[in-house]
């Protein structure tokens, strides 16, 4: 295999395992209905599970989660407004209405009922969590080095803390990712959807790269994408608090 086919493959086998997950969530149907009201309590459980992994302590957080009582409504509502105005609108809906879970699980909530939602406006759901938020932290430090920008490693912890991220934050990561993707998947090395990238930032399958001054072709990562991370509009948010999940 060519050197500069090697992170295009690894990304194509990471691509396998992720469909796995996928389906062990969603099953064999490639939607979920929208009207079943009665399911999306349980697709939470499933994709807190498999958030969680094997560690010792999900399942007693789960259950904490799940003794809020509006949980099925709240979670329904969410699932309407991801439907009819999009995955921003959903992530604010979801924001702090039920006691216990925070962006980093609610937005695998969101993933995985936005690959079975059809027309989901805008750019559909992915996952953030504190380990894609600092990867992305590492980048915005070095866009901001790079930008000349003072103290641009205080600058970037304070916009990609580890949890608690607003509205407006979910939206910049959503439209970077996008747009990191798109001009990828005109490169060698790009994955061909937005979850695949979330997917190899967390596995550190690849890091993002400005590409050399003058070389031909698109950037090799998010050069355009990326101008949002060192956007004054991110020093302007409100109730950004810093609660991790």
């Amino acid at each position: 295999m060519a050197a500069d086919e090697a992170p295009a493959q690894q990304l194509r086998d990471r691509q396998c395992d992720h469909h796995v997950g996928l389906t062990t969530v969603l099953g064999d149907s490639p939607r979920l209905a929208a009207a079943d009201a009665s399911s999306w309590t349980e697709t939470l459980v499933a994709s807190y599970v498999w958030g969680q992994g094997d560690n010792g302590y999900g399942a007693y957080r789960l259950g904490e989660i799940l003794r809020d009582s509006s949980a099925e409504a709240v979670l329904g509502r969410a699932v309407a407004v991801l439907a009819d105005d999009g995955a921003v609108a959903a992530y604010r809906e979801l924001r702090g209405a039920i006691r216990g879970l925070g962006p980093a699980f609610f937005t695998k909530f969101l993933y995985f009922v936005g690959g079975a939602v059809p027309d989901v406006p805008g750019p559909r759901p992915l996952v953030l969590d504190q380990r894609i938020a600092r990867v992305v932290r590492a980048y915005a430090t070095r866009v901001g080095q790079e930008a000349g920008l003072e103290q641009p490693a205080r600058l970037a912890t304070w916009l990609w803390s580890d949890g608690g991220w607003t509205p407006h934050r979910y939206s910049v990561y959503l439209r970077w990712m996008h747009g990191a993707t798109e001009q990828l998947t005109r490169s060698t090395h790009g994955p061909p959807t937005p979850d695949l990238l979330e997917l190899a930032l967390f596995r550190g399958a690849w890091t993002p790269q400005r590409a050399p001054a003058g070389s031909p072709g698109p950037p090799d990562g998010f050069t355009a994408a990326s101008e949002e991370l060192a956007a004054q509009e991110g020093l302007h948010e409100t109730g950004d608090c810093r609660i991790s999940d």
